[in-house]
């Protein structure tokens, strides 16, 4: 199911070069119109979502819906997992997160960077509720890492492409 997801995407997909152990990488397909449009390779320890890498690449000009790569987006669905994730362990703790949504839309861009089979890349940031989003954009792709901010350095050091 992984290489046909990959296949079906046309081009390389981002993933962690070297997750930590016990990791287990899940990868998602979003398309639009039938054309693949993202891959998301989801890594988890247990039930706990530890980070997500997006990859994003440019569709056809016959597809008029344009999703786009805004970074809040995959930020929110890692929250929602990580608050879904909570509540399914702990029913009787409801996570801080849930109000993220507030949260997201006042936050303000700062730079950082990704680093990709070695190759440091300049990238765009945003922070929120203990977690970030990465995003940097790389001839027709864009790559979008989000995780809990006390991994950033060590996972915004770690990519590699897949195909």
């Amino acid at each position: 199911m992984r290489d046909e997801i990959i296949r079906e995407f046309g081009t390389r997909v981002a993933i962690l070069a070297a997750p930590r152990p016990g990791w287990v990488r899940m990868l998602g397909q979003g398309s639009v119109d039938g054309h693949p449009w993202s891959v998301d390779a989801h890594y988890y320890e247990g039930r706990i979502p530890q980070a997500t890498v997006r990859t994003i690449r440019d569709l056809p000009a016959s597809v008029q819906v344009r999703p786009g790569d805004d970074m809040t987006g995959p930020l929110a669905e890692f929250l929602s997992m990580v608050a879904s994730a909570t509540v399914q362990l702990e029913p009787d703790v409801l996570p801080p997160i849930l109000g993220f949504l507030d949260e997201l839309s006042t936050v303000e861009e700062s730079s950082g960077t990704l680093v990709i089979d070695g190759v440091r890349v300049a990238a765009d940031s945003i922070e929120a509720m203990g977690s970030f989003a990465l995003r940097a954009r790389l001839d027709g792709t864009s790559v979008i890492l989000c995780g809990e901010s006390e991994l950033r350095g060590e996972l915004s050091a770690g990519l590699a492409w897949h195909s």
